[in-house]
């Protein structure tokens, strides 16, 4: 909506732009329903392109409520007036293009990431004690499970202490077949 207002502010002549593209009711509520609509996946990139914290820990939590946010039947925040938008009162238009975006998210996050980079996801929000337990938007019981047992082969495989031999068991020659 900043845009829209520094459109009229930045134009050459601010008259005639405002005589020739004027809103109607109608096309600011579509513009306020999909700002409110956008508004978590702009906080989501925000928070994800942090170049002086880890991020990748927050990927799936983020990403996850984007797409639960985004939902046929989930109510909409407008996070500037502090309003909630029931799901039924959208725009057609604004229901359009947040099912399109849902559907898209839902392909890439879930229907088709590739397993190696949900494994990297989720162990990395594993270990991030906000997150540890996946408390968050469209984890299921097994995903939790699933998640657990990727942690612990990882740990095992790779991170495990070496267990050492005792001294006692050291010295004592071992049979051949």
């Amino acid at each position: 909506m900043q845009h829209l207002l520094l459109y009229d502010v930045n134009c050459t002549d601010p008259a005639k732009s405002w005589s020739e593209n004027k809103y109607d009711m109608t096309e600011w509520r579509v513009n306020n329903q999909s700002a409110a609509v956008l508004y978590s996946l702009g906080a989501a990139s925000q928070i994800l392109e942090g170049n002086s914290y880890p991020t990748v820990n927050m990927v799936l939590p983020y990403i996850y409520g984007c797409i639960a946010g985004l939902a046929e039947g989930a109510d909409t925040y407008q996070p500037w007036d502090r309003k909630l938008l029931k799901a039924a009162d959208l725009c057609p238009e604004v229901k359009e293009a947040r099912a399109a975006i849902h559907a898209d998210l839902q392909v890439r996050w879930i229907d088709e990431l590739p397993r190696e980079r949900w494994v990297l996801y989720v162990i990395a929000t594993l270990l991030d004690p906000r997150t540890r337990g996946l408390a968050f938007p469209l984890v299921t019981d097994e995903m939790r499970a699933d998640a657990r047992r990727e942690f612990l082969s990882e740990y095992e495989l790779n991170w495990a202490p070496i267990e050492q031999e005792s001294e006692q068991e050291a010295d004592v020659p071992q049979e051949q077949p």
